[in-house]
């Protein structure tokens, strides 16, 4: 009777301990902060809505449009305090780091930096190998590249290009190892209120939106608060923000590179030319470009059915006419279909009337 009363009180015991367990032991390495004890900050902008301090950005373009031109073009207007591209407002002038991974420093990067008028006093550049010779991984030398951040004060940090520094067995299409480089770079730049811009190269695949075009991993993109991408369209060449979570995303700069005679060489260096009449402020990149230009799943190749149907037999038909038949059937847009039939190498002529129509037809 007893040793029954004990055990009851065993159990009851268990069970209180159960319901109120003891509180974990404290490690000291998590880090959790009171909403009370957080000082509320604004964006700090070095060029308005397109370049934040304390921010890593990833600026995406396919081959030949002029990445690492705009790069140095926009260092040498901070090295200057000059204003940016539609920007009536001149940045503080600041020291900028250029981490140059592919080009010639003596007859790349500074005969360029020469032709867009940079301060070279301000102008610092990072070899992209140690002392040693071995070629450094960027997230793990961030320790000591912040004593030189500290010491000259850098306001701009450009990577190029930013998958040249990353570990031998890095595999850049996975999600989990291209965060887990990102993740303190990020946290870096907060620390250091510096602006960092990562260059990286876009697929050729025109089929597919240009803010899921970077080489690699959507993360590249996902990741950075901004991403800025360049590519060509309709034979101009535009720039603009791919994707943001901290400003607003209209905003599309044209411009072109030409040449420029630097001070005692003998051969013009490439550089930007900024087409500020040409800036659009009511559009998008992603939506100039409107991708994807051309549906890749069945919806395409329903249409380009219905585009040899209303052809056949060697018919003329109205453009316009072709294209109200294909969207009775299928959910396409007017421009994909134009795409569509570009592929098809469907012919077009201008009909001799008032309104000049176009006309289309299968090619012979």
């Amino acid at each position: 009777m007893i040793r029954g009363y004990l055990n009851g009180i065993e159990e009851s015991r268990s069970n209180l301990k159960a319901l109120n367990p003891k509180p974990p032991q404290k490690r000291g390495r998590l880090k959790i902060r009171n909403g009370a004890d957080i000082e509320r900050k604004d964006y700090e902008w070095i060029w308005p809505e397109m370049l934040a301090k304390g921010e890593l950005h990833i600026f995406s373009g396919e081959g030949g449009v002029g990445k690492t031109q705009i790069a140095i073009d926009l260092a040498a207007r901070i090295t200057n305090g000059d204003r940016f591209p539609n920007s009536g407002v001149s940045c503080d002038a600041g020291t900028v780091l250029y981490v140059s991974c592919e080009d010639d420093l003596e007859k790349t990067i500074m005969p360029r930096f020469d032709a867009c008028g940079g301060c070279e006093e301000n102008f610092d550049i990072l070899d992209s190998q140690l002392i040693s010779g071995e070629k450094f991984v960027l997230s793990e030398v961030l320790d000591e590249l912040a004593e030189h951040v500290v010491d000259r004060e850098y306001q701009f940090i450009v990577v190029d290009p930013v998958t040249a520094l990353l570990p031998e067995k890095f595999d850049n299409n996975s999600t989990t190892d291209v965060r887990h480089q990102l993740h303190p770079i990020q946290m870096w730049t907060q620390k250091y209120d510096v602006a960092m811009l990562g260059i990286a190269h876009l697929t050729k695949n025109s089929q597919t939106k240009i803010a899921h075009r970077t080489v690699g991993s959507g993360a590249w993109i996902q990741a950075p608060r901004i991403a800025w991408a360049a590519a060509e369209h309709e034979d101009e060449l535009v720039f603009g923000k791919a994707k943001q979570n901290i400003t607003a995303g209209k905003g599309v700069y044209k411009y072109a590179i030409k040449e420029a005679f630097v001070d005692g060489l003998d051969q013009p260096r490439a550089c930007v030319q900024w087409l500020e009449d040409a800036y659009n402020s009511d559009v998008s990149l992603n939506k100039l470009l409107d991708m994807p230009v051309v549906p890749r799943d069945a919806h395409g190749h329903r249409a380009k059915e219905l585009i040899q149907d209303k052809l056949r037999n060697g018919t003329f038909a109205e453009k316009q006419e072709v294209i109200a038949y294909v969207q009775r059937e299928v959910p396409i847009s007017e421009r994909q279909i134009e795409r569509l039939a570009k592929d098809m190498h469907i012919q077009t002529k201008r009909q001799n009337n008032q309104n000049g129509s176009a006309i289309w037809s299968l090619p012979t």
